[in-house]
């Protein structure tokens, strides 16, 4: 292991001096190694794999080191004929999508919607927007428009939604709803109030008279005694009063 990684490529030219038993795993952290530091020299290594559990650790292993050190060379490999195996593209693609995300999300969220639509429907726009709203939830939410198909947008408008609760900015995550068609917004507060219960369910108890509507308030009370079966968040007081509120109104969200 430190051989390899201390100077992988004369281990690389010295493997015919080991034991046949050796070689693989010889060949294999030698390559590792190299595509750590120097991506684009390994892809030239992925052809002396031995078997495809190896190849794939090694691919996987050069789209982050290339991501990390020049994430538009690593995209252009991606989608290069040099990436043959489809099921390898796709994972890659995520890698490197995500990691863009972060560093150039306008050339990111482009390059998203050059590419065919999957046949779920869900492109690849999605990764790039879910990735950076972890940073700048403000201008991933200004994307969302470009996104194609509603599920996708739907979607999107969820994990920004849970993001923004993740900060702390529930007025705001409570504001994403007016962006969704009426049949979606059930579905936005169920996610919704599902990621609020579990990071911050003191908050939601202490929000939970300024709910917007029924809908929000029925989500909310479901979570939260859901949760407290796993958690013991509440005590007998409050679980008896949302035990009670979702009884008296569940009938209001149909």
């Amino acid at each position: 292991g430190t051989w390899a990684a201390r100077d992988p490529q004369y281990l690389l030219q010295s493997l015919g001096s080991l034991p046949e038993t050796m070689r693989s795993d010889a060949t294999e952290q030698a390559s590792l190694a190299i595509a750590r530091s120097s991506p684009r020299e390994a892809v030239a290594l992925l052809s002396d794999m031995p078997n495809d559990r190896r190849k794939s650790t090694l691919v996987r292993q050069i789209a982050i080191s290339w991501s990390r050190l020049d994430p538009s060379g690593a995209l252009e490999w991606v989608l290069s004929e040099q990436v043959e195996n489809n099921n390898f593209r796709r994972e890659l693609l995520g890698i490197v999508l995500r990691k863009l995300a972060r560093t150039n999300p306008e050339y990111a969220l482009e390059t998203a919607l050059s590419l065919p639509q999957p046949q779920n429907g869900i492109g690849w726009e999605l990764t790039v927007v879910s990735e950076f709203a972890k940073i700048d939830v403000a201008s991933a939410t200004s994307m969302i428009p470009q996104i194609r198909g509603e599920l996708s947008r739907t979607l999107a408008y969820s994990i920004v939604g849970e993001e923004l609760v993740k900060k702390g900015e529930f007025d705001k995550a409570l504001r994403i709803v007016d962006q969704l068609p009426n049949d979606d917004r059930s579905e936005y507060y169920h996610d919704l109030m599902y990621t609020w219960a579990e990071t911050d369910s003191d908050s939601l108890l202490a929000y939970f008279d300024r709910l917007p509507n029924m809908l929000a308030k029925l989500q909310a009370a479901g979570r939260l005694l859901a949760y407290n079966k796993r958690k013991d968040i509440l005590n007998s007081e409050q679980t008896e009063q949302l035990s009670d509120f979702l009884q008296k109104h569940s009938h209001e969200s149909r």
